[in-house]
């Protein structure tokens, strides 16, 4: 993170590293990059109202500014008043970017429109379905952001989500698993920067 704080400008964190340094230490982690890099919380939420705000509480307690959740337990009107009360972003994943998310593929565009009644920050939707992309920047218009992870090892390439009308793209295990992720990333940051400026 150190390497690439000028080229970041958010961190999505899971279940994996949240397991590995615990509660602590990912508090310690947000509080010394907080400055110059947004933190959002992947724990793979898809609960009860009740569990989802206590659940909420806790990351946004530890310093997280958004969390990514699930839309398909429905019934979250009141998890979404209490993030915007506590500014807290949520993102509902409305498109996995896996091959096989059929039951995303049937219930797309119910998706993006809960996420439109809950006013949600964002939806998530896989870099690799970038038909799904520009069928929601049409339908959300600018009010909704859209983040897409899928970039790399799952497929998709640097900025092909940007131009179909994603906001941000998620870029995870492709630098992790890089034997220089700092010269990765800056051929990352390259090809977005060509599929959005580039005629």
């Amino acid at each position: 993170m150190e390497e690439l704080e000028d080229l970041v400008v958010a961190t999505k964190l899971g279940i994996a590293t949240s397991l590995l340094v615990g509660c602590d230490g990912l508090a310690k982690l947000i509080e010394k990059f907080k400055e110059n890099m947004y933190f959002i919380s992947d724990f793979k939420l898809a609960d009860i109202p009740e569990i989802m705000i206590r659940n909420l509480e806790i990351i946004s307690e530890i310093g997280f500014d958004g969390s990514i959740i699930h839309l398909f337990p429905m019934g979250y009107e009141e998890v979404a008043s209490w993030a915007i009360e506590r500014r807290h972003d949520l993102f509902g994943v409305a498109m996995m970017s896996h091959p096989d998310s059929i039951l995303f593929d049937r219930d797309f565009n119910e998706f993006l429109n809960y996420s439109k009644k809950l006013k949600l920050k964002g939806v998530v939707i896989g870099a690799t379905k970038s038909d799904k992309i520009r069928e929601a920047r049409a339908k959300l218009g600018s009010g909704h952001l859209i983040i897409s992870p899928g970039i790399g090892v799952q497929g998709a390439a640097a900025g092909s989500a940007l131009k179909c009308g994603a906001d941000f793209e998620i870029v995870g295990r492709a630098i992790i698993l890089s034997n220089n992720p700092r010269k990765l990333a800056e051929e990352i940051v390259a090809e977005q920067r060509r599929w959005l400026y580039d005629k």
